[in-house]
C-alpha cells in the first residue's frame, strides 16, 4: 500500500486489519495466479502484465490519494472497485473449468510437494527473502532516516513518494529487457547495485532527492524478476505453484525481519548511518545470491533427482 496516511488509535487498528486481510489475499492470488500461467505456457507474458498491473498499482494510490483530498481510504477503495469488477471474471473461468473437467476435457491438477530438499529452491528463497527484507526497510526507514539528516516531514514524505514513483517504470520494464535479452543475472545483480549506490549515496550525505533514484530503479526492478523465477525454474504449472509457495511464505517470513534488524541497528547505534551501512551489507550478500542463481534454470535431471531424494 503505497498510501500515506496520519492515524488515530481506530485509524491504525482499521489499517492493520485492512493489511492483514491484503497480504493474505495477495498470498494466495499469487501462487494461482502463476500456477495458471504456467499451466498457460505464456509465463512470461503475463508475468509482465502482472508486474505491470503492480507497478501502475504503486504509482497511482499517491496521486488518486491526493485527489481525494487525503483520504487514503478512498484510495484503497478504488482498488477494491477494480476487484469487484474481477470476480465475475474469474468466476465465469472457474465455472468454465468445472465444467471442462466434468466433460472429461481437461484433468484436474495435481498438488506438487513443497521443494524442501531441493536446493535451487532454497537459493531462490534467500534471494526473495533478502530482496523483500531490503525493499520492506526502505520503505520502513527511509523517511525516517531522511528526516534525521534536517529535512522536514513534508518533505521526507515527499521524497518516499518519489521512491516509490521511480520504480514504476522500472517495474513495468526491466522484466521486458529480462525477457528480450536473457540474461538474468545481469539485470539481478544490476538493480541490487542500483540499491547498494542509493544508501551509499544516503550515507554520504548526497541529496536524497537524487539518492532515491538508484533506490527506486533497484527496488522496483528486482521484485518482477523475485515473481518470475520460480516459473523460469520449473517445468510445469504443478511446480511453479510448489516453488512460488516456498519461496515466497518463506522469503516474506525472512523479509519481515528486515525492518526490525535496521531498527535495532538504530537503536543501538543511535545513527541512521551505521543502520543503512548494515542494509548496505544486507544488499552485498543479496547480490551473492544472485550469483548462484545464475543464468540459466536448472535441468530436468536435477529436479528429478532431487524429487526422488523426498
Amino acid at each position: 500500500m503505497a498510501v500515506v496516511c496520519e492515524c488515530n488509535a481506530f485509524d491504525d487498528v482499521y489499517f492493520i486489519s485492512i493489511r492483514s486481510r491484503d497480504c493474505i489475499g495477495r498470498a494466495a492470488v499469487v501462487q494461482l495466479y502463476q500456477a495458471i500461467l504456467s499451466y498457460a505456457s505464456c509465463c512470461h507474458g503475463g508475468a509482465l502484465l502482472y508486474s505491470n498491473g503492480c507497478g501502475g498499482s504503486v504509482g497511482l494510490s499517491v496521486p488518486l490519494q491526493n485527489l481525494l483530498g487525503g483520504s487514503w481510504k478512498g484510495s484503497l477503495a478504488i482498488w477494491a472497485l477494480i476487484a469487484v469488477i474481477a470476480l465475475p471474471v474469474w468466476m465465469k473461468l472457474a465455472l468454465s473449468a468445472r465444467k471442462d473437467r466434468q466433460l472429461g476435457q481437461i484433468s484436474a491438477m495435481n498438488v506438487e510437494a513443497l521443494p524442501v530438499k531441493n536446493s535451487r529452491a532454497w537459493v531462490l528463497t534467500l534471494f526473495f527473502g533478502l530482496m523483500a527484507a531490503i525493499f520492506y526497510s526502505l520503505t520502513a526507514w527511509l523517511a525516517p532516516a531522511i528526516q534525521s539528516q534536517g529535512y522536514t516531514k513534508e518533505t521526507a514524505g515527499s521524497i518516499q513518494t518519489l521512491f516509490t514513483l521511480i520504480s514504476l517504470p522500472s517495474t513495468l520494464f526491466i522484466p521486458m529487457l529480462v525477457h528480450r535479452y536473457q540474461r538474468r543475472v545481469f539485470w539481478l545483480v544490476g538493480c541490487a547495485l542500483m540499491e547498494l549506490i542509493g544508501v551509499l549515496m544516503l550515507n554520504l550525505s548526497v541529496s536524497p532527492w537524487l539518492a532515491v533514484i538508484p533506490l527506486g530503479i533497484g527496488a522496483g526492478g528486482l521484485f518482477p524478476i523475485a515473481l518470475m523465477l520460480p516459473i523460469d525454474e520449473t517445468n510445469n504449472a504443478q511446480e511453479a505453484s510448489a516453488w512460488s509457495a516456498m519461496t515466497q511464505s518463506g522469503g516474506y517470513i525472512l523479509g519481515a525481519l528486515g525492518p526490525l534488524a535496521i531498527g535495532w541497528l538504530h537503536d543501538t547505534t543511535g545513527s541512521f548511518v551505521q543502520a543503512f551501512y548494515g542494509l548496505a551489507i544486507i544488499i552485498v550478500l543479496q547480490i551473492i545470491v544472485q550469483l548462484a542463481i545464475g543464468n540459466k534454470k536448472s535441468s530436468p535431471a536435477v529436479h528429478d533427482k532431487s524429487e526422488s531424494r523426498v
